[in-house]
């Protein structure tokens, strides 16, 4: 007889419970950011004690350091996924498809993105790049399939100081030489917009105005791409 594959009953149970302890820890995050982080207040909503939780993290660090991992492995996931369920597809489309399942997540795993966002502005750039390659991450994507297309005239116009003020880059910097200037700006500008119209749905902005935020993501995008999909 075969013997069993899989995980054992012992590692799914202590699977579940370290997914119990991520969650607990994301409600905290969600209420207080990571100093609202606290070891012995996730013990005692779990109903165990704390040097019970100390046996699945050592630190406060080490969870939270888990916490800005998966969050970052989730958003890469993602965009990977999207990325190949539309091989086929013209890169504008496939654009569409990544920005669009981003947004999707960042609505659903509101704190998850806040995490990203806060690791990437608190300019903890090194220690996210040990967690997950950047090259993984959904802005190396959007560049990736903005140099197989034309910017907009609009965009291309108005973006032109900033290429000739661009100073030449350091080997090293978050997006490789291969790329030319003109689709790294394109892709800021994407990059850019598009999170504050995710930002502005996340914090109730766009709903307490009455605006649609799918309509408006939309109108957003019909600005920053090429509208003939090619």
């Amino acid at each position: 007889m075969e013997a069993p594959t899989g995980p054992s009953r012992r590692d799914r149970l202590r699977a579940a419970l370290v997914a119990d302890i991520h969650d607990e820890a994301y409600r905290q995050i969600a209420e207080d950011g990571f100093a609202g982080v606290s070891m012995t207040g996730i013990a005692q909503s779990l109903g165990m004690s704390p040097a019970a939780l100390y046996r699945y993290f050592a630190s406060r660090e080490e969870l939270i350091r888990a916490l800005i991992a998966e969050s970052f492995e989730a958003n890469a996931v993602l965009t990977e996924q999207a990325l190949a369920e539309t091989a086929a597809l013209p890169p504008a489309l496939r654009l569409r498809r990544v920005l669009a399942v981003t947004r999707e997540w960042a609505v659903t795993h509101p704190t998850q993105y806040g995490i990203i966002q806060g690791v990437l502005r608190d300019n903890q750039v090194a220690a996210a790049d040990m967690m997950v390659d950047p090259g993984r991450r959904p802005f190396h994507a959007i560049v990736s399939l903005v140099a197989e297309m034309a910017m907009p005239g609009t965009l291309a116009k108005a973006m032109e100081p900033v290429r000739k003020e661009w100073p030449a880059r350091e080997p090293g910097e978050a997006v490789p030489d291969r790329y030319p200037r003109e689709a790294v700006l394109h892709a800021l500008a994407i990059w850019s917009r598009l999170s504050g119209v995710i930002s502005l749905e996340i914090n109730g902005v766009l709903h307490r105005m009455g605006i649609n935020a799918t309509s408006f993501f939309d109108a957003e995008l019909a600005q920053l791409l090429p509208q003939d999909h090619r």
